[in-house]
């Protein structure tokens, strides 16, 4: 039961989204090593701010977007996230304020995968009529 938990680590496949719809934010791990992060789309689009490391090459633009947006924050190692952290916890308006910036993007930015393939498909009725 982690209904009274102050910090949960989650280790397990498909079960993220249920975990972050109960948090006020999330740190999207395999970002303080050079493993390249993980989904921050996960979180942001669950309406969470988000708090990342700085090896994020996985997810490099969105998290850009995120950060520029004001819906996450960077890190460079384990004391700044500890305060990052900390800082959140006592700012509920700015997480609020960052998890509406969180869902405003990904609201805007749905719909990537049709448009990436009509220009695919563009491409290819251009190329056969060539």
């Amino acid at each position: 039961d982690c209904t009274a938990a102050d910090v949960y680590v989650g280790d397990t496949m498909g079960e993220l989204p249920a975990f972050y719809a109960g948090v006020d934010v999330a740190f999207v791990g395999g970002s303080l090593v050079p493993v390249g992060g993980h989904n921050v789309l996960e979180p942001a689009a669950l309406g969470v701010p988000v708090v990342v490391g700085p090896h994020t090459f996985n997810f490099a633009e969105i998290t850009r977007m995120l950060i520029e947006k004001g819906a996450a924050v960077r890190v460079r190692n384990g004391a700044q996230l500890s305060s990052a952290l900390i800082e959140l916890a006592a700012q509920p308006r700015r997480r609020s304020q960052m998890g509406q910036a969180a869902l405003t993007l990904v609201t805007e930015n749905r719909g990537a995968l049709a448009r990436t393939l009509k220009l695919v498909e563009e491409a290819a009725a251009t190329r056969a009529r060539s």
